[in-house]
Order: structure tokens, then C-alpha cells, then sequence
């Protein structure tokens, strides 16, 4: 019955319903999710922030598939290519790697809350496992670095994280396209062009380190 009802719990007048405290709290949960659900998903702000996370990722794809090469190449032929460059690359590696932690984080975070809510729950766990690849390449690589004040020696985790550095980032490229496959179009032409970059910067260097020798 309609009414007010005090006791233990203080209950407020809801017509002929009594509301509680767990109750009031559920109502503003869905309030909060259905004002987060309402916001885009990627707006101005975040749109400029998957816009920087996106140049360092295309910059380490390029500057990755160099090295990925050299290592290769150095492997099958059992010669040295090492040079001052390839080590210049390699601090350029480093780099990219350590700008890269702070806005991926961000923004992963930030989509993520604006994402969680959305009916389109094949584009959320593609979406996570994405998220999730990336931090493993984030964070073998920092395993992999010597920072002096932090530095991991047991060669059996570094082995690990070698491999999973190496990996993890076809996972990554795997998983990116399933998420946009569920969500916006792809710009394939946009992704080719890099891909041709990345490829045409590795076969040029390599054949330069090569040719220097």
C-alpha cells in the first residue's frame, strides 16, 4: 500500500512502491550508464588523442618492420648488420614505445567507459582483447628494457617477453581489424599506404646496411 514507512532502513513515499537505499542506488547506476551511453564513443576530444596513439603506433610499425628485418636477415645469413644506425633505430624504438604508454592508456580507459553500455557487445570484446594485446606488447617491452634503476636479467622472462613482444603485435593487427569490423569502415587505403611505408622503409634500409657492408 501507498504510504510512508520508517525504520532500520529509511524508505521514502513512491506511490504505492517503497524504495530503499539499494534500490536508489541502482537508479542512479542507470542514470550514470544511460548519460555515458549517450555520449559518442569517440568524441572531439578522444578523437584527437586515437589520432596521436595512432601516428606513434604507425611510426613503431615502421621503424618495427626495419628492425624485425635486420634480425632476419642477420639470422639466415650469420653476418653482422648491426651498425650505428640500426642502433639509432633502436633508441628511436624505444622511444616511441615509452610516448606510446600514456595516451594509449588514456584513451583505452576513457573508450572504454563510453563504450561499455553499448549494445554492440561483439565490438566491446573485440575491443578488450585489443586493449589487452597492446598492454602485453607495452609491457614486454618495458621487461625488455634496461633502465638501470629497473632492469629484468633472468634470461627465462626475458626470453618470454621477447616473444610475446614479437607476437603480440599480429594478435594486435588481427584484433584492431575485428573491432572496426563491428564498428566504422575501415580505411583500408589508409592502412595499405602504411603498410607500403613500412614495408618499402625496411627493404631501402636493409639493402643500404647491406650495401655498407
Amino acid at each position: 500500500m501507498g504510504g510512508w514507512k520508517t525504520g532500520f532502513l529509511s524508505l521514502e513515499y513512491r506511490g504505492d512502491r517503497e524504495t530503499g537505499p539499494a534500490e536508489k542506488a541502482q537508479v542512479v547506476d542507470n542514470s550514470t550508464a544511460s548519460v555515458v551511453s549517450r555520449l559518442p564513443v569517440v568524441g572531439h576530444g578522444l578523437r584527437r588523442l586515437l589520432n596521436l596513439v595512432f601516428l606513434l603506433g604507425a611510426l613503431l610499425a615502421v621503424n618495427s618492420s626495419y628492425l624485425a628485418a635486420v634480425t632476419l636477415l642477420e639470422h639466415f645469413s650469420g653476418e653482422v648488420y648491426q651498425g650505428h644506425f640500426y642502433l639509432s633505430m633502436f633508441l628511436v624504438h624505444l622511444a616511441l614505445g615509452l610516448f606510446l604508454i600514456v595516451p594509449f592508456l588514456v584513451f583505452g580507459i576513457r573508450h572504454l567507459r563510453r563504450a561499455v553500455h553499448r549494445p554492440n557487445r561483439y565490438a566491446i570484446r573485440a575491443g578488450i582483447a585489443l586493449f589487452t594485446s597492446v598492454m602485453v606488447i607495452l609491457v614486454s617491452g618495458v621487461l625488455l628494457t634496461r633502465f638501470g634503476i629497473f632492469e629484468v636479467n633472468d634470461p627465462s622472462v626475458r626470453s618470454m617477453a621477447y616473444w610475446l613482444h614479437v607476437l603480440a603485435p599480429l594478435a594486435a593487427v588481427w584484433l584492431f581489424v575485428l573491432h572496426r569490423l563491428a564498428g566504422p569502415r575501415i580505411r583500408w587505403q589508409l592502412g595499405l599506404r602504411w603498410a607500403g611505408l613500412a614495408l618499402g622503409f625496411a627493404v631501402l634500409m636493409l639493402g643500404w646496411n647491406w650495401w655498407g657492408s
